[in-house]
């Protein structure tokens, strides 16, 4: 019997992120077209997605310890970001995401290897795109303005 393969490990660095958010449709019941993102975005962090049961406590005859009882399966948010550019700051002045909450909206990654070079499955979350969560402005910090995406997931 042949030996199993070694495991390879990713670290949070190595991954591709895509975005994808809709228009709304003029047609009731049909999703809106892609938004267009400006050229050169790069996606740095996806956070969120996780599922969980939201459980309840059964204390049977009140005579014993509580017994855990299992309830829906939810997922929680994803909030992807994006560095805060001259392009996107005049889209988002503009509307243009900001028109788009409360419709469609997908986010995935794909993990990488240290090259760039996809080396894993592709996991991706579908819901409702919610809001947007502008960047942090302090002056005296010296890190790059982050643009916050953030989506309800469908379970």
């Amino acid at each position: 019997m042949a030996a199993p393969a070694a495991a390879t490990y990713v670290t949070e660095a190595e991954a591709i992120i895509n975005v994808t958010i809709y228009t709304t449709s003029t047609t009731p019941g049909v999703q809106g077209s892609p938004v267009a993102w400006p050229s050169g975005i790069v996606w740095t962090t996806f956070e969120g997605g996780d599922p969980s049961a939201a459980t309840t406590k059964l204390h049977p005859g009140n005579m014993i310890g509580a017994v855990e009882q299992p309830g829906p399966i939810e997922r929680s948010g994803v909030t992807v970001t994006t560095p805060y550019t001259t392009a996107l700051s005049a889209l988002v002045k503009a509307g243009t995401y900001g028109n788009c909450i409360n419709n469609g909206m997908q986010a995935g990654f794909k993990p990488c290897d240290a090259h760039g070079n996809p080396n894993g499955s592709s996991i991706g979350r579908s819901g409702l795109f919610k809001g947007l969560v502008f960047p942090k402005w302090d002056p005296t910090s010296g890190k790059t303005a982050m643009l916050g995406f953030v989506m309800g997931c469908d379970t």
